[in-house]
Parts: structure tokens; sequence; C-alpha cells
């Protein structure tokens, strides 16, 4: 596996009058890893952006001092033996933006969650908690590669598309980017499916590759 690599991203901006978040969400398939985040401010105020997408192109999760990393497409996993903190440094260090000169909010985003268990990897603290029974990680991240920023003030959507390559791949990076974005952009071209029914099953682990 290569020490650094560059997301590539390429964007293409479109009116969104006759879409909402959620009918976004609808369109993209029905996969473990697709997400919609929206934002509050001050605790009482919608959000501008709303944050969509799905297909990691990096996976991250663990636990301190035993964290995997993962490429879904090409297949390398390793394990990085460091603190959350150390992690979240090497992250910004390896995988590096490149593209236009003016990217949207969020472009690259990394999307997950931290454990509240992490708290004790940052602040020296007697007390910890015992491990999670059900084996879920503290931490786990990806970086999509798709991904749509809605907007919702000028209601307009980006749709990204982020291609993670080592240095020195120009020419099939922009292959694949394109047909990356222009997968996200069919689904557009159809009309949306029908209300999503909300189930809440049991509780169960993440699914993780």
């Amino acid at each position: 596996m290569a020490d650094r690599y560059t997301v590539h991203s390429h964007v293409w901006e479109c009116l969104a009058d006759g879409e909402t978040p959620v009918s976004v969400y609808q369109r993209l398939p029905r996969a473990p890893y697709r997400f919609l985040l929206e934002s509050v401010e001050g605790g009482e105020r919608w959000g501008r952006y709303s944050l969509l997408g799905d297909a990691p192109a990096v996976v991250v999760w663990g636990d301190p001092g035993d964290f995997r990393l993962r490429l879904p497409e090409s297949g390398h996993e390793e394990r990085l033996a460091c603190s959350t903190r150390e992690l979240l440094a090497t992250l910004r260090r390896r995988f590096t933006p490149a593209g236009p000169a003016r990217l949207p909010h969020l472009f690259a985003a990394w999307v997950g969650y931290f454990a509240y268990d992490l708290v004790f990897d940052f602040e020296p603290m007697a007390r910890r908690l015992p491990p999670r029974p059900d084996g879920q990680p503290q931490l786990c991240l990806m970086l999509p590669r798709r991904t749509v920023v809605f907007d919702n003030v000028a209601k307009r959507m980006r749709l990204v598309a982020n291609v993670v390559a080592p240095p020195g791949e120009a020419g099939a990076v922009e292959r694949r980017a394109e047909a990356e974005l222009a997968g996200l952009r069919a689904l557009f071209d159809r009309p949306c499916p029908g209300p999503t029914i909300l189930r809440f099953p049991d509780a169960a682990p993440l699914p993780l590759p």
C-alpha cells in the first residue's frame, strides 16, 4: 500500500428546486454505508447544508492501538497501531485533496462516528470503561466515493465524485472520476422511488469490510 494518496474530486452543480435531502437519499442505492447528515445551527435553526453519500473509497475502524485501514476498491488493508490522535494526523497526511481551486464545502469529508469511550484516549482519566460486549469498534470513519452536498438555502446540489489514488495516475484517475460522476448524475435521470418506510430492528453490529 502506498504511503500517500491523493483525493481527486470532480464536481457537477445543478438546481435542486425539485428535490429534498430525503428524495436524494432515496435515489442512492440501498447499501450499508449510505448516509444522510443534517445540520442544526444554535440547536434550533435548520442548517444550510445537508450531506449525503455512499460507496466508501476508504474505511477506517477499530480501537486505540488497533485500527484498520482499508481501500475497498483495491482490497488493500493494513493495521495502524497508534492512538486516536495519531490516527487522525496520519489520515490528514496520507490523503491529500487535489482538484479545482474552488471546491464546495464538505466535498471530501470523513464521515462516521467516535464512541464516547474514546475520551479516555485524549484525556488522562483513571476510570476506563470495560470493552464493549458486542465488539463494536470505538471509531469508524469513511471517505465516500460519491457525495451530494445539498444547499438548502440556494436550492442547489453539488454532486462530487472522489477517487483515491497514489500520485502519478492522473490519466486513470480522470477516467474513473468521470465515470463515477456520470453514474451519480444518472440517478437523477429517472423518477424518484416511492416513500421510504423506516423500520427500526434490534441493534446489530455495523457491517465492516
